[in-house]
């Protein structure tokens, strides 16, 4: 389809394309901000100058009563015992003015536009104004369920509406705080009058307190009542034992002397068959008045008491022992011994020396030799080891008797000591609540009194300033505002238009979309911009970054070309527009598809060192001499065969005829010489690229478009204006050829479809 077939099957079109204008809005977003900002400060400006208002400042309050700092009450905590707490509350004796601190607020708020606060206003900042106009002015507001206190002020002028509101605020808070410094030094008095009573009544407490302890000797009433207790437990335990202990010895005894009565009886029968022998040994008569007089000397020993002196500075000792163990300056094993010395010497001291003489004899009677050694010596030697367990026996109740005698004596004093501990301990509890009580009172109003005297001191009020009235920007009631939208909508209006027209009138091809809304043209390929132009570029060992491209339009270009062989002009309007970037990439990509590519250089006027076809020559036939031969010398014939001028590229299956040092005359491009050139070349390439020159510059491009079957025009975006376009167009199409398309090039991402 001719391009006049596919123009006129085409709607009336705009004379721009929308969706390129928007990408284009979308690249000049800093514009629109920049445009935005303009506009919003010229508005503004506007409003200041053209406008009208009325200025409203607040200042803000925060009501907090003095005495809500003080607490009405304050808790006391008294320990009872062990794991046992009581706890009431002792009132400071202060007295609010309001109990309601919301109605209390409301009152106070009432008193900001009094006659007197209003005339003080007006002289302060000599304001021209009746108090009717200024109490007018000045509103008061509480918001619901706050203690927030909002004082307002309007005025013509900003900054008289946020002095005015400033000043009728401090006027207000000076009668606030002259009322609140009466009221604070009446409460002060009364709670001097409060503590004095207060101190007295603790002074009574501690020296009553004090008295009692001394009296009973108190230390620690826990501690004591411990120890008593633990002191109580133990002689009980003791004095059971020593009963049990006592009622075994006295059926041992027994038992014991049955035995006695019963050898004595043997013994008696035996002695009337021995004889009297008249050695220096003891019978065993002797033996028995001998232990017989052991007996009364026991008998004695238990009669006998101990010395009351010696008892007297122990049982001192003892009580010293007990109240430093109490107060915790001894330990109790010390504690214990001096108690075991007491009770060892009550059960030891009067009958010791005795007790070891009477074993010293028992032992002397158990080694000696009796004077019977015939068949009374078996009951003798019975009868007197029944009569030492028997000894044995009593003077284990004899200790057994005087340890319980001790322990009885030592739980009588303590019975008659400690007997009325209970009461004790109620009235320790008590007299020691009653001095807590008072001190904590006491430092209660220390500190409520400090407080009011610290708040006395610096002239504290119940209302806290949240915030001044600041200077107000805009006004109350103002056409300003409707002034600056009003502007800045034009101003914004304004700029978007000229940004608008800015990229409407740039009439430089800027998308696919946009060549084909102005051209009239099809688009066959669309290739990115890229910073680093050598990446677009192949090589032996990579592709180009935009491959996948170039097979796409090497794609179509095949399909609109003869199969066997296939000639294709790129050319361009102006020089820079990037045909010589694809007249290689399209090469690379068709010598991949095994065919055979032929790439002519048909710049013949340009010199050979601007031609980028050149650096594609392969490496080892680039600097010979011999290779330096091009289509200018074969043209002037300089050269006799195709063959001497087609040179190898770095690329796979793809050829070059290059432009070195000859120049050629145009007319030689449409000689015979060409002509034949061009039939041979067609034999034998499948594909052959020539790079024609810009159209713009010469008319090489119209005369090599002859030998061509399609000819592509490379158009570079923001590079060429439509209408410079078209005129190559019309000159290509002048020579009989009709443009297949344009290639566009150098094509920014954001203009992508």
């Amino acid at each position: 389809m001719d391009r006049k077939q596919e123009s006129g099957s085409q709607e009336f079109r705009l004379p721009i394309e929308l969706r390129t204008v928007l990408k284009a809005l979308r690249l000049k977003l800093k514009w629109l901000i920049l445009t935005a900002c303009i506009s919003v400060a010229a508005g503004v400006g506007a409003a200041l100058l053209l406008g009208s208002q009325n200025y409203s400042s607040t200042t803000v309050l925060f009501f907090q009563p003095t005495e809500s700092f003080v607490p009405d009450t304050f808790k006391i905590f008294q320990a009872v015992g062990e794991g046992t707490e009581l706890s009431y509350d002792q009132g400071a004796g202060l007295v609010k003015l309001e109990t309601d601190t919301v109605q209390a607020l409301r009152n106070r708020a009432n008193m900001v536009k009094t006659l007197p606060n209003l005339e003080r206003l007006r002289i302060e900042l000599g304001i021209e104004q009746t108090l009717q106009q200024l109490g007018a002015a000045v509103s008061v507001d509480v918001p619901r369920d706050t203690h927030l206190m909002l004082i307002t002020v309007e005025a013509a002028e900003a900054e008289t509406a946020m002095v005015m509101a400033n000043t009728i605020r401090d006027i207000f808070l000076d009668s606030i705080d002259a009322m609140l410094f009466l009221q604070i030094e009446e409460q002060m008095r009364t709670l001097d009058v409060q503590h004095r009573s207060a101190v007295r009544q603790l002074e009574e407490a501690q020296k009553e307190f004090k008295e009692f302890v001394e009296f009973h000797d108190i230390r620690d009433i826990v501690v004591e009542i411990r120890a008593f207790a633990e002191e109580l437990i133990r002689l009980e335990l003791s004095l059971e034992r020593s009963e049990n202990r006592q009622k075994v010895l006295v059926r041992q005894i027994e038992g014991l002397e049955e035995a006695i009565r019963t050898a004595r009886i043997l013994e008696q029968e035996e002695q009337d068959q021995q004889q009297q022998k008249q050695e220096e040994v003891l019978s065993a008569q002797e033996v028995s008045n001998r232990i017989q007089l052991l007996e009364r000397r026991i008998e004695d020993i238990r009669r006998r008491s101990t010395d009351p002196v010696v008892q007297e500075r122990l049982e001192t000792q003892l009580r010293i022992a007990e109240n430093e163990y109490v107060r915790g300056l001894i330990s109790r094993s010390e504690y214990e011994q001096v108690r075991y010395e007491y009770e060892m010497f009550i059960a030891q001291s009067a009958y010791e020396e005795e007790i070891q003489e009477i074993v010293s004899q028992i032992e002397e009677l158990s080694t000696m030799p009796f004077l019977d050694q015939g068949e009374s010596t078996a009951v003798s030697d019975y009868v007197k080891m029944v009569r030492i367990k028997l000894i044995e026996a009593r003077m284990d109740l004899i200790e057994a008797e005087a340890s319980y005698n001790v322990d009885v004596r030592q739980y009588e004093k303590m019975k008659d000591r400690h007997g009325n501990m209970p009461e004790m301990r109620q009235t320790y509890i008590a007299l020691a609540g009653r001095v807590a009580s008072l001190e904590a009172e006491v430092r209660g109003l220390s500190k409520v009194v400090s407080h009011y005297a610290v708040i006395a001191d610096k002239e504290h009020s119940d209302f806290y300033v949240i915030s001044d009235a600041p200077m107000p920007l805009f006004p109350m009631a103002s056409n300003r505002r409707m002034i600056a939208a009003a502007g800045s909508m034009l101003m914004f209006i304004l700029g978007f238009s000229v940004l608008l027209m800015t990229i409407v009138l740039d009439t430089r091809l800027k998308s696919a979309a946009d060549a084909r809304q102005k051209l009239q043209l099809p688009v066959r390929g669309t290739l990115l911009w890229e910073k680093t132009g050598s990446l677009m570029l192949p090589r032996a060992d990579r592709e180009s970054s935009q491959i996948e491209r170039y097979r796409i339009l090497a794609r179509q270009i095949r399909l609109r070309t003869p199969a066997d062989s296939a000639v294709l002009l790129l050319t361009s309007t102006k020089a820079g527009e990037g045909k010589s970037t694809v007249a290689v990439n399209l090469a690379a990509v068709y010598g991949r598809q095994d065919e055979h590519v032929l790439i002519i250089n048909g710049q013949v006027r340009r010199p050979s060192a601007s031609s980028l076809l050149n650096s594609y020559r392969m490496p080892e036939n680039a600097h010979k001499p011999e290779s330096e031969i091009g289509l200018g010398e074969y043209l002037s014939y300089l050269a006799d065969e195709p063959k001497e001028i087609i040179s190898s590229t770095v690329l796979p299956g793809v050829d070059m005829i290059g432009v070195y040092q000859e120049a050629v005359v145009p007319d030689l491009l449409q000689s015979a010489r060409m002509q034949e050139l061009m039939k041979q070349l067609k034999s034998s390439y499948s594909i052959i690229i020539i790079e024609g020159p810009p159209v713009r510059e010469s008319v090489d491009s119209e005369i090599l478009s002859q030998y061509c079957d399609t000819v592509y025009l490379v158009t570079a975006c923001r590079g060429v204006r439509p209408d410079g376009v078209n005129k190559a167009v019309k000159r290509l199409e002048s020579s009989g050829r009709q443009i297949e398309g344009i290639i566009l090039t150098k094509v920014m991402p954001a203009f992508i479809d």
